[in-house]
């Protein structure tokens, strides 16, 4: 009787355990030491085969097209709205991707909960692109211009 007590409570555990996993949040990267485990994670991913992904780099369409990180794309959020950021993410991506996101500033983060309702992996990057640059110079290629998705 004391296995079988002793099974199920084991068992319970690893249901739990596999629940939480599943666990949604937004992973936010504001300082120097968690922007380079921003790229590295970026920077594997991209590199695994078949892993589904979307980068987006918040921008303006002038500075992105200044220098960017090449598989990022941009929308320039000083010329469209959040509302339509998200409508245009959730039409084009399934919640099959993981979503990264460049911004250099952001005052309130809870305007990005709503991904969490279609994505469970989602990747913020808060800081200026100069040190996303330097930090990346040996992961990333960086373009200039428009984005080109090389279709």
């Amino acid at each position: 009787m004391k296995k079988i007590v002793l099974i199920i409570f084991i068992l319970t555990l690893f249901i739990l355990g596999g629940c939480s996993c599943n666990s949604k949040k937004l992973n936010l990267y504001q300082d120097e030491i968690k922007h380079q485990e921003y790229l590295d994670k970026f920077y594997d991913d991209i590199n695994t085969e078949n892993l589904k992904y979307v980068a987006v780099d918040l921008r303006t369409k002038e500075m992105y097209e200044t220098e960017h990180i090449r598989q990022f794309q941009n929308y320039d959020l000083s010329k469209g709205n959040i509302d339509e950021l998200f409508t245009w993410l959730k039409s084009n991506y399934s919640s099959n991707h993981k979503v990264y996101i460049y911004v250099e500033t952001l005052d309130d983060v809870s305007k990005f909960e709503i991904l969490l309702e279609n994505y469970n992996e989602i990747y913020i990057y808060i800081g200026i692109y100069e040190t996303m640059s330097s930090l990346g110079e040996e992961l990333f290629t960086f373009d200039h211009g428009p984005y080109n998705c090389g279709c």
